[in-house]
């Protein structure tokens, strides 16, 4: 069941501010299910509801680092001790007082495997749900200084200009419990409300 930030007392000032954009936050959390799992079924509902919409992972570094030729290299995406390479990423730079941070975005489609990465561990990361075409090279210039704050100010402008659908994972109180934040315009929360989540 989705429950609304307001109705759980969340910050009004954070309900206000999502609220001033045309969107509204939820909570989905599950009980004795890994948080995996609950990605991977809410990813599936979301796609059987909008058959045409196209689903981005979008994370960052979390601080600055020294521009060191390691780091210039790496970028973002070889920083991950992984033998799978996520395909068809995007990344890009931003530079501030001698010291950068890497962003990058990879599509779900083909990448799967990311929903069940470290790569939520990092508090950058969130899935992007967009009803449009979009071309992933266009993320650096629409997030060109990254993003930080836990419910970011460009992410959230970027959902409501082009009704897109935010979801990060969550750890409730409950330790028995994992979750998603749900972000979304007014219209596509009350159509997950009542065709998807409404149980």
């Amino acid at each position: 069941m989705l429950k609304n930030f307001r109705d759980i007392g969340w910050s009004p000032k954070i309900i206000k501010e999502l609220s001033g954009k045309n969107l509204e936050g939820c909570e989905l959390q599950e009980n004795k299910v890994p948080k995996e799992k609950i990605l991977i079924g809410f990813c599936s509902k979301i796609r059987n509801e909008w058959p045409n919409l196209h689903f981005f992972l979008i994370t960052g570094d979390e601080v600055w680092q020294a521009r060191s030729k390691i780091f210039l290299y790496k970028k973002f995406w070889k920083k991950f001790n992984s033998q799978i390479q996520p395909i068809h990423t995007s990344e890009w730079e931003v530079v501030g007082n001698e010291k950068s941070k890497y962003f990058g975005a990879a599509p779900l489609k083909n990448n799967e495997w990311l929903l069940q990465s470290e790569i939520f561990e990092l508090e950058t990361t969130w899935l992007i749900g967009i009803k449009s075409d979009f071309e992933i090279e266009n993320f650096s210039s629409e997030f060109p200084n990254g993003w930080g704050e836990k419910i970011p100010a460009a992410i959230t402008d970027f959902a409501s200009k082009n009704d897109s659908i935010l979801a990060k994972p969550f750890k409730p109180e409950n330790n028995e419990s994992n979750g998603i934040l749900i972000i979304s315009t007014n219209e596509s929360n009350s159509t997950m409300q009542r065709n998807i989540f409404q149980k």
